[in-house]
């Protein structure tokens, strides 16, 4: 597709280990080097208002990936911070407790927001705590 031309072209161009695309009501896109794409779908019915939510992802995978989360982790996280931000008006901040409500909602409405058993934000070492 377009998109994995893109992305593709993207972690080559910047020479990147990885790198995320944004689709809008369609979610994330992740793409390393010498893996699988990943698209991460949305989660969030409730679209009010979307100013800021690129933002709001950047953010979140920059803060994940510098507290030591691997590139589908932090992937996940700024995909979820992104649709907790659509859930609300305005370019304002995202909190740790409106990202698990976000969670919570994919899980329960895809039986797992990360497709499998685990928490959505299950590593090795537990399950991290965002607030």
């Amino acid at each position: 597709s377009a998109v994995d031309e893109a992305g593709d072209r993207l972690t080559q161009i910047c020479e990147a280990e990885a790198g995320m695309i944004t689709l809008g009501g369609r979610g994330l896109a992740l793409f390393q080097r010498g893996r699988p794409h990943h698209h991460i779908p949305v989660v969030s019915p409730e679209v009010y208002d979307a100013c800021g939510c690129g933002d709001t992802t950047i953010a979140a995978a920059t803060l994940a990936r510098a507290a030591g989360a691997d590139w589908v982790e932090a992937a996940m996280l700024a995909n979820l911070a992104g649709n907790a931000k659509v859930r609300k008006l305005g370019v304002v901040p995202v909190t740790g407790k409106e990202i698990e409500e976000v969670s919570q909602f994919g899980s329960l409405a895809e039986g797992g927001a990360n497709g499998s058993s685990r928490p959505p934000f299950a590593t090795p070492h537990g399950s991290a705590r965002l607030g």
